[in-house]
């Protein structure tokens, strides 16, 4: 996703941590690296609670500020559905050598669970996302 904006950078970049703090929303810069993510569940929505992190590159050019990137569900999930699939792949591998019909159908269980559970962060997420999204076209 790219974002153009009419601004230079280091106002920019005062405008935006404004309106992220007012839309609980946290913004960091480092060098020309931006991360925009949720950090507060104030309402008590379970829908909000899912995590979505804005990373991208942020490039000056003369009075005009662009951001490229994408956007991840942030490093706990992400690092937890990976160790799920290494530990449903690891325990499949294993029950097809011993020949275990019942740890083969628990794997695919697990795996259709597993499957079902980022469909629905997905799906749940877009809320959250679409919160950012809105912040930065705000700022064109």
């Amino acid at each position: 996703m790219e974002f153009e904006f009419n601004r230079e950078k280091s106002s920019f970049i005062k405008v935006l941590k404004g309106k992220c703090e007012k839309n609980a929303l946290k913004c960091s810069v480092e060098d020309n690296k931006i991360m925009i993510e949720t950090f507060d569940n104030s309402e008590g929505k379970l829908e909000d609670a899912i995590p979505a992190v804005f990373k991208g590159t942020i490039e000056a050019k003369e009075n005009k500020t662009s951001i490229k990137g994408r956007f991840t569900n942030g490093f706990y999930l992400t690092t937890l559905v990976a160790v799920a699939a290494i530990l449903i792949i690891a325990r499949l591998s294993w029950s097809i050598y011993q020949k275990q019909l019942d740890n083969i159908i628990m794997c695919a269980i697990a795996t259709a669970i597993l499957v079902i559970v980022c469909v629905v962060v997905n799906i749940k997420g877009k809320k959250t996302k679409e919160r950012i999204i809105t912040l930065l076209k705000q700022l064109q």
